[in-house]
């Protein structure tokens, strides 16, 4: 292996002479695949995906943005997407991580056919997001709520309302579930 940075690799296969038949590309396919190019940390695999009519793009499993900044020439940190949204949050704040939760809620109704408005999306990821951190969106994250139409509206509705019932909690209609259960 020959390697000029920023320039060129050369891989020099060597076979005996004996071998009367020798499919070429067979075996540099095979070479090239244990060859590692570049590695990163937390960055397991690079694919370059292409869309019939649309631009190419690469497809990264794992996460590093701090690798992508390195290569701004590779990498259009503007158009960078990703669905780890805790990491956009710890690298780009709150708010960037309550965009990517809408964006990627969405891409599950999309892929399914099921169209759902962004208002509704957007309550969702309000709920995620509004304390300034990331808290779970299921019912152990839903404890926090004092609001007892909140907690009806997502799951487990006859356990919050013997609940609330028992211990007559008030709903002052703070929240927006609590608003669309009656109807305003």
């Amino acid at each position: 292996l020959e390697f000029i940075e920023g320039k060129s690799a050369s891989i020099t296969l060597q076979f005996p002479l004996e071998y009367k038949k020798l499919l070429i590309l067979q075996q540099a396919e095979t070479a090239l695949k244990s060859v590692l190019i570049r590695n990163h940390k937390d960055i397991e695999r690079v694919m370059l995906m292409a869309k019939e009519g649309a631009e190419p793009y690469l497809l990264v499993q794992g996460i590093n943005f701090a690798a992508f900044e390195r290569f701004p020439d590779v990498f259009d940190l503007k158009r960078t997407e990703t669905n780890h949204s805790y990491a956009m949050k710890q690298r780009y704040g709150i708010e960037a991580c309550r965009a990517n939760i809408v964006k990627e809620i969405r891409s599950v109704f999309d892929a399914y056919g099921i169209s759902v408005d962004y208002r509704h999306l957007s309550l969702i990821g309000d709920f995620i997001t509004y304390n300034g951190d990331y808290r779970a969106f299921n019912r152990i994250g839903m404890e926090e709520s004092s609001s007892p139409f909140l907690k009806m509206s997502y799951e487990t509705t006859m356990k919050y309302l013997i609940a609330s019932s028992t211990s007559k909690d008030k709903d002052w209609m703070t929240s927006p579930s609590s608003a669309l259960v009656l109807g305003q």
